[in-house]
C-alpha cells in the first residue's frame, strides 16, 4: 500500500549482519552522530535497525513511519540487503528519497548510481550539513542536486556527477554529542549497568598513510586539515553523559590513532585522563596506538601508567606486519624494531590487554615474510589467537594498495561490482596458505569460537585491573587468581600449536609445493588439541563468571558484551 503523507523527516536504518550483535547494541557511529545534529536543528529523526536474519517487526517499523529522506550506511557485506529493502521502502512510500553514506561508499559511488534505479544520491564525507540542507529542501519540495555539496548523483543524461565536496567541521566541539538509541534499547545487569560497548571518538581524520586504508580515500577528497580534534572537556562531558545517563562502563574511543596528532596529542590525552579521574567518572576504554609512537622513556611510562588510571584496559597496536619490507609496503611509519618496542613496553607494565592489528597474507607476501611475521607473533605470545595466523588483507577500491595492484595488472575481476575485490598472489604457494588457513575456519569451529573467548578472557583480565572493580577483585581474589593461572598456561598452549602447525606448514610447501597435505599436518594441532584447550578455557571462564554473578556483582564493565555469556552456555 503506498502511502500519500510523510510521517518524519528522516530513517537512519542500520543494516546489520547476522552475528553483528555490537551494531545492534549501539548504532554505527557515523549514523549516531548524524541523528544527534538532526535532531539539534529540529528535524524528527528515527534510528531503526534492520537485522538481516529476523526482519519483520522490524520492517514492520520502517514501512509504519513514512520518511522524506532514509539514509543507509553501505560496507562491501551489506549491500544487497539494503538494495532488497530499499525496494520495499520505494513501494510503499515513491516519493521517499535514498541515500547512502559511510566511509566505503567513496569507493563505490560511481557504481551504486548506475546500477541502483532506486538510489537518489550518496553523501560523500561528513554527512551532518549536507543532510540537514537536504531534508530541508525536500520539505519544501524544491531539491535540486547540482546546487547541494557533498553529494554524487546521476543526471537525466545517466552521468554521474559528483558534486563540490564541502569543507570539514573544524569546531568539533560545537557538534552535539551522538544519538544513543541503542543504549536505552540495550541490556543492563543485575546492578543496572549497561552491558555493551559504547563507540565515541575524540577526533575525526587521521595524520597516517597506511596503503590500504579507506581513511585516507576520504581525506583526499575533503578540503580541510586531515585531523581535527575535541577538546578534553568536551569529550569528557559526552562520556559523563554516557555515565550518569545510561550507565555505560564500557568505551571504545574509535579513533585512527588515540596519540594523533604527535606531541600536541599526548598533552590532549593527559588531560582528558586528569579530566576523567576529576569527574571520578569509573569506565573501561580501549583505545587504538601506532606503535613507533610507544615508547619506553620514564616520561611515556608515567602517562601510561596515567592511562590505566582513567580506565583505559585495552591497547590495540597497528603493527600489521614482522618485517620492515611489508611494513614499508603499507606506509607504516614503524619499523619492525618498533613493533617489538611497543610489546616490551606495554606488557611489560602488566596494566592492558595489548592487542594487535596484523595482516598475514597480502598481495606482496613472500615464503620469507610469512616466515617473519609467524616469528614476530610467536616472540610476542599473539599465536594464540586463530585470526592473527588467518588474516588476509582485503583490498578498498581507492586506496593506494588498490591501485598499485591494479597498476600491476594482478587484481581478479569480481561477480559483483559491490564485493571486495581479489587479487593474485606473487607465489601460488602463497595463495594456497591463505585458502588452507581459511578452510580450517571451515572445518573447525572452535576456531572462531574460541578466538572470541580468549579475546574475553583477556579483556576481562585487564579489565579486574582497574580500579573501578576493586570490590570485585577483593571479593572474588582467588577465584580470580585461580583463572589468571589456568589462561596464561593455556593462552601458551595455543601460542604453541599456532606457531609449530604454522612453520611445519611452511616448511611442508616449500618442500613439496602445492602436492603438500596442509590439511593432514594441520590436523594435530587445530583439530582436537585446540579444541580441548579451548574447552577449557571456555570452562575456566565460565566458572569465573559465575563466581562473580553469585556473589552479587554485575558484569556491566568486565565482559565485552552480554551475548557472549549466553553464547558460552550454548556451545
Amino acid at each position: 500500500m503506498k502511502i500519500q503523507e510523510f510521517a518524519i523527516d528522516m530513517q537512519l536504518v542500520n543494516v546489520a549482519e547476522k552475528g553483528d550483535l555490537r551494531n545492534m547494541a549501539d548504532y554505527p557511529y557515523g549514523m549516531a552522530v548524524i541523528a544527534g545534529y538532526l535532531r539539534e536543528k529540529g528535524f524528527d529523526v528515527l534510528m531503526c535497525q534492520y537485522p538481516k536474519w529476523i526482519k519483520g517487526d522490524y520492517l514492520n517499523r520502517i514501512l509504519d513511519n513514512p520518511a522524506y529522506l532514509y539514509g543507509f550506511q553501505v560496507n562491501f557485506e551489506n549491500y544487497t540487503e539494503i538494495k532488497d529493502l530499499v525496494a520495499i521502502i520505494k513501494e510503499s512510500n515513491p516519493r521517499g528519497k535514498i541515500i547512502f553514506g559511510g566511509p566505503f561508499v567513496i569507493s563505490l559511488y560511481e557504481d551504486l548510481l548506475k546500477n541502483d534505479p532506486d538510489l537518489d544520491a550518496i553523501v560523500l564525507g561528513e554527512g551532518e550539513f549536507t543532510i540537514a540542507e537536504l531534508i530541508k529542501l525536500l520539505k519544501e519540495d524544491s531539491p535540486d542536486w547540482r546546487f547541494i555539496s557533498g553529494v554524487a548523483w546521476l543526471d537525466e543524461n545517466n552521468k554521474v556527477v559528483m558534486n563540490p565536496h564541502r569543507p570539514v567541521i573544524q569546531d568539533l566541539d560545537k557538534m552535539p554529542f551522538a544519538a544513543r538509541d541503542g543504549v536505552r534499547q540495550g541490556d543492563f545487569d543485575s546492578e543496572g549497568k549497561y552491558m555493551h560497548d559504547v563507540r565515541i571518538t575524540t577526533s575525526r581524520g587521521c595524520t597516517s598513510n597506511c596503503t590500504f586504508c579507506a581513511v585516507n580515500v576520504n581525506s583526499r577528497l575533503q578540503k580541510g586539515k586531515r585531523w581535527r580534534g575535541r577538546s578534553p572537556v568536551n569529550v569528557a562531558d559526552e562520556i559523563q553523559e554516557l555515565v550518569e545517563k545510561y550507565n555505560v562502563k564500557l568505551l571504545n574511543l574509535q579513533d585512527s590513532a588515540f596519540e594523533d596528532p604527535g606531541t600536541l596529542g599526548l598533552k590532549r590525552n593527559r588531560e582528558l585522563c586528569e579530566e576523567i579521574l576529576k569527574r571520578n567518572l569509573g569506565i573501561s576504554m580501549k583505545v587504538y596506538y601506532r606503535a613507533h609512537s610507544i615508547k619506553g622513556d620514564p616520561e611515556s611510562i608515567e602517562l601510561y601508567k596515567l592511562y590505566k588510571e582513567a580506565g583505559v584496559d585495552v591497547v590495540i597496536i597497528g603493527a600489521e606486519a614482522g618485517s620492515d619490507y611489508e611494513l614499508e609496503i603499507y606506509g607504516k611509519t614503524a619499523r619492525l624494531e618498533d613493533n617489538y618496542r611497543s610489546f616490551k613496553v606495554l606488557q611489560g607494565l602488566d596494566l592492558f590487554f595489548v592487542h594487535i592489528g596484523f595482516i598475514m597474507f597480502g598481495p606482496y607476501s613472500t615464503l620469507s615474510t610469512l616466515r617473519d611475521n609467524i616469528h614476530f607473533l610467536y616472540n610476542n605470545q599473539l599465536c594464540f589467537y586463530y585470526y592473527h595466523l588467518s588474516s588476509i588483507l582485503l583490498l578498498t577500491p581507492g586506496t593506494a594498495a588498490h591501485d598499485s595492484i591494479k597498476r600491476e595488472g594482478r587484481l581478479l575481476p569480481g561477480n559483483n561490482y559491490w564485493e571486495i575485490p581479489n587479487y593474485e598472489y606473487t607465489n601460488p604457494h602463497i595463495l594456497r596458505l591463505a585458502q588452507h588457513y581459511q578452510d580450517l575456519r571451515e572445518r573447525y569451529l572452535h576456531l572462531d569460537i574460541g578466538g572470541t573467548l580468549v579475546i574475553n578472557a583477556s579483556n576481562i583480565i585487564s579489565r579486574l585491573k582497574n580500579k573501578m572493580n576493586e570490590k570485585v577483585v577483593a571479593e572474588c581474589k582467588e577465584e580470580i587468581d585461580m583463572f589468571e593461572k589456568i589462561f596464561s598456561k593455556k593462552r601458551n598452549e595455543l601460542n604453541e600449536l599456532g606457531y609449530h602447525s604454522f612453520t611445519e606448514n611452511l616448511d611442508l610447501i616449500e618442500k613439496e609445493g602445492l602436492r603438500a597435505d596442509l590439511m593432514c599436518a594441520s590436523e594435530p594441532y587445530f583439530g582436537r588439541r585446540w579444541g580441548d584447550v579451548i574447552l577449557e578455557i571456555q570452562q575456566a571462564y565460565q566458572e569465573l563468571i559465575d563466581s562473580i554473578q553469585s556473589k552479587g556483582f554485575g558484569l556491566g564493565g568486565l565482559i565485552y558484551n552480554a551475548e557472549f555469556s549466553s553464547l558460552l552456555r550454548n556451545t
